[in-house]
């Protein structure tokens, strides 16, 4: 089935459809990202959604969803992580990226310029992300990012659960 890029709500049902309206599309996005039997599909249509600022969230949090399966959205995702975006939105990039592991090495050249974001969280996610991805970068890593990195990666394997790649709880 052919699908336009930038429509979550056109991969869904009468019924999901109308329940994208009261929800709202970063839900139905999230939906979205659940649906095993049209993933090719939903993943297509997701990396055009990170292209579009107003479907660019749900695209975000939907590819939570696909884990390492979000590799062929690595590009997309590393051309958004230097935009001018929230910065939650680059942490989660980040975890995304970082998620993907070795298969996501093109993009190390952006990762390592991402090192000096100019807000914190999102250098440490981004640090996390190219220990992730290439583990022998550590040497292109600050010493004092590094080691928050190190106790941030600690920190999730401690995590007693989490939700669909995403930790559950705060942190």
């Amino acid at each position: 089935q052919d699908v336009e890029p930038g429509g979550v709500d056109r991969l869904l049902g009468d019924g999901e459809a109308a329940a994208a309206q009261v929800l709202g599309q970063d839900a139905a996005a999230g939906a979205l990202g659940r649906v095993e039997v049209a993933s090719g599909i939903a993943l297509s249509v997701l990396i055009e959604d990170l292209k579009n600022p107003r479907e660019r969230t749900g695209a975000i949090w939907a590819l939570n969803d696909f884990g390492d399966r979000a590799k062929d959205a690595v590009p997309a995702l590393a051309e958004i992580l230097s935009c001018d975006l929230p910065s939650w939105h680059r942490v989660e990039i980040a975890r995304l990226i970082g998620r993907v592991g070795p298969g996501a090495k093109q993009v190390v050249p952006v990762l390592v310029k991402s090192l000096n974001d100019r807000d914190e969280s999102v250098r440490v996610a981004v640090a996390v992300a190219l220990l992730q991805v290439e583990p022998e970068s550590e040497a292109r890593i600050q010493p004092a990012l590094l080691k928050m990195a190190k106790d941030r990666i600690v920190k999730e394997r401690q995590r007693p659960s989490s939700v669909n790649g995403r930790a559950s709880g705060p942190g």
